[in-house]
């Protein structure tokens, strides 16, 4: 599945609105930070496979937890095998410089929320409300780091000024 949506990412070439004549393309400034979150992507998602190999990784402790929440288990791996070649996907995107960078940033966002909302459900299954709590204000922090970074991305002249070039690592031709 993740392969799949990676190789539809790859050979999308969503035609931009361009920039104005003076914005200022290149990684600098703001553009840093989602740069540094498409870099630390693969790094977080596998720690969270550690994670979740370390707390239910063994056969015992799976079977202990109910059959709820082994499919949300379940479902939490499906979601980070499928986030994993989007991640790669999305750092071979930002260094060519493609069009699709933005989309597929938008969509690791989205996938990082359906994480945290998948891991609060979890938690909270449990009796630990100190850890549900804390899940939650994670679970905030990242809508909230979602919502300023996709606005970001879908407003800024730097952003369009970089990411322009299509599938052949062309820029578009002027009208």
């Amino acid at each position: 599945m993740g392969a799949l949506l990676s190789r539809y990412l790859w050979r999308l070439n969503p035609a931009l609105k361009g920039p104005t004549a003076s914005a200022t393309a290149g990684i600098a400034g703001w553009m840093v930070l989602p740069v540094l979150q498409a870099l630390m992507s693969l790094p977080v998602l596998i720690f969270v496979i550690v994670e979740w190999a370390d707390s239910v990784g063994d056969r015992a402790s799976f079977d202990a937890i109910s059959a709820t929440t082994r499919g949300l288990v379940i479902a939490t791996l499906l979601l980070v095998g499928a986030m994993i070649p989007a991640a790669i996907t999305q750092l071979a995107l930002l260094f060519r410089k493609r069009s699709s960078f933005p989309l597929t940033f938008i969509l690791m966002k989205a996938g990082y929320i359906a994480l945290g909302l998948l891991s609060v459900i979890i938690v909270a299954r449990g009796t630990d409300s100190k850890a549900t709590h804390q899940g939650i204000g994670e679970l905030i922090g990242t809508v909230f780091s979602a919502a300023i970074w996709i606005a970001y991305v879908l407003v800024s002249e730097r952003v369009r000024a970089t990411f322009v070039r299509d599938s052949h690592g062309g820029y578009p031709r002027p009208d």
